[in-house]
């Protein structure tokens, strides 16, 4: 194969992405040929505006083309070096998924050479066949052993090559396929967990969904909820669990060595290792990566904060992007917002 690619199936919204409108994969029509997986078809949705057209001669050839909609391209391909020849020839081929994809695609099926070209080449190459098989049925012509100058009537060795449109010419039973182009797709098998993230909406998504997805085994690849260094407290003589002074929600996922202050409120979100969240702090729907520093009484609803971003007390964000190595003065409100040094560069600038 000249090209594969990689193909999951969309994954499915889950209840809590109802609350407003969620971005959903932009998949195309992607045509399969059943047994072997090979892309026959690959259109944009974009480009189909009431019907998807497929041609007569695609269907007679391969008639068993499974058609499919839910099927997400992941932008992993793995491509021949022939492929870098013809990127090089057609200079305007200048995105992979929307222009190099479908040409390569449409390619498997291009023209033969013209009639007249074609039968020409194909008269030569069956001439060529049978002076050689008659040949070596005579013992005569460019044929090796069989005595002496080609004269004995033993089988020989015929030494003229012929072409591959000849052989296939002559043969009893036709070739499934001799096409010169191939591109073939990977769809993984379940259970797989398979997102594409280039936004924002993608990776907060990402973040959420690894906490319930599972190996082959069943064990979950990360472990949800609180699990202090050392492990689990050991409850006292008594029997009773000691109850923690804040409080996590099952289905948060919380990193090594964090630090949580009392009556602190943790949903729906991901905390990276090292981080220190102060007390009284209410964090909701969010991602906070490694070595991030919380202050007292801070309010985070659906925000992104980034390594060793450092938020001062008494703040509220909501729906941010806080980047790496940033301080939130204390006392900020904003919703909205994206906060970086390159946006203070620009500023200045």
């Amino acid at each position: 194969a000249v090209a594969t690619f990689l193909l999951t199936p969309v994954v499915s919204v889950d209840a809590s992405d109802k609350k407003g409108k969620k971005e959903q994969p932009e998949c195309n029509f992607v045509g399969l040929e059943h047994s072997t997986n090979r892309v026959l078809l690959y259109t944009a949705k974009a480009d189909v505006e009431e019907t998807l057209r497929v041609s007569k001669k695609l269907l007679s050839a391969h008639p068993r083309m499974s058609l499919h909609s839910q099927l997400d391209d992941s932008h992993i391909y793995i491509f021949s070096h022939h492929v870098i020849d013809e990127i090089k020839r057609e200079k305007y081929l200048s995105s992979i998924q929307n222009e190099l994809i479908p040409h390569l695609v449409a390619k498997q099926f291009a023209k033969p050479p013209k009639k007249d070209q074609g039968e020409a080449k194909l008269k030569d190459s069956k001439e060529d066949v049978a002076s050689a098989a008659a040949a070596a049925a005579g013992g005569g012509g460019t044929v090796a052993g069989g005595g002496a100058g080609g004269g004995g009537g033993g089988a020989g060795v015929i030494k003229k090559k012929f072409s591959h449109t000849a052989a296939v010419a002559i043969s009893s039973v036709p070739p499934q396929s001799f096409d010169p182009v191939q591109c073939l797709a990977h769809i993984p098998d379940d259970p797989c967990f398979c997102l594409r993230v280039n936004t924002v909406p993608a990776y907060k998504r990402a973040n959420r969904e690894i906490g319930n997805q599972s190996d082959g085994n069943g064990k979950p690849f990360v472990v949800k909820g609180y699990q202090p260094e050392g492990g689990p407290a050991k409850p006292p003589s008594g029997g009773k669990k000691t109850k923690l002074p804040f409080n996590i929600g099952k289905d948060c996922v919380i990193g090594q060595g964090v630090q949580i202050g009392a009556k602190s409120n943790i949903k729906k979100s991901v905390v990276g290792s090292y981080c220190k969240i102060g007390s009284k702090c209410r964090i909701s729907n969010c991602v906070l990566m490694d070595h991030v520093i919380i202050e007292d009484q801070v309010t985070l609803s659906d925000t992104i904060v980034c390594s060793n971003a450092h938020i001062q007390k008494n703040s509220s964000l909501d729906t941010c992007e806080v980047g790496a190595n940033f301080t939130i003065q204390q006392k900020t409100k904003a919703k909205k917002e994206q906060f970086s040094t390159a946006n203070i560069m620009e500023a200045d600038m």
